[in-house]
């Protein structure tokens, strides 16, 4: 048999199977969708298992020694940098963020409570709980103070009927409230 005619009749058979495959997955597609359905579903549940594995890990050890828990839960973030903001991970990114920035402010990490707080901000600009957030960390960062009190003033401006904003605001002397006469 030459050469030529074995790599033909091997394209043949793999030709072959692929057809078959093909015609296998489509009539299981059109004639029993529901398998396709639960296919799909332990699949994606599968996936978020797998992320909240690790996060409730990460959480607890935050709970219980957070000088050590930080490191593993900024590696837990890092696995997180291709969320988007529409995607089904998007919460649990908002939340591993926030709880990231809170625990680096209690151990006094205000370098790291800044980029994560900042890491937060880009993941979604319009997200009010992280311009406070970082507005909070900026405030606490004697070196950042006055670009911290920019941007509480810009909020206070933008925002003038949210209570947290005009209570920084008003704590930090940016804004005073009339007094009512009697």
């Amino acid at each position: 048999m030459s050469p030529f005619r074995f790599f033909a009749n091997t394209a043949r058979i793999l030709f072959f199977v692929t057809a078959v495959t093909a015609v296998g997955i489509l009539s299981v597609w059109i004639w029993a969708p529901h398998w396709v359905d639960r296919l799909d579903r332990y699949a994606l549940k599968r996936y978020e298992k797998h992320f909240e594995k690790r996060y409730y890990q990460a959480v607890d050890g935050l709970q219980q020694t957070p000088a050590e828990a930080i490191p593993r839960m900024e590696r837990f973030a890092l696995s997180l940098e291709k969320v988007k903001k529409g995607d089904r991970l998007a919460q649990m990114k908002k939340v591993v963020l926030s709880q990231l920035v809170s625990a680096c402010l209690r151990q006094g990490y205000l370098d790291k409570a800044l980029f994560w707080a900042e890491e937060w901000l880009r993941f979604d600009p319009r997200d009010f709980d992280a311009m406070l957030t970082e507005v909070d960390v900026l405030l606490s960062t004697p070196e950042k103070k006055p670009l911290g009190m920019k941007k509480l003033l810009v909020l206070a401006e933008t925002y003038p009927d949210v209570r947290p904003v005009t209570r920084r605001a008003i704590q930090a002397g940016l804004i005073t409230v009339p007094r009512k006469s009697p």
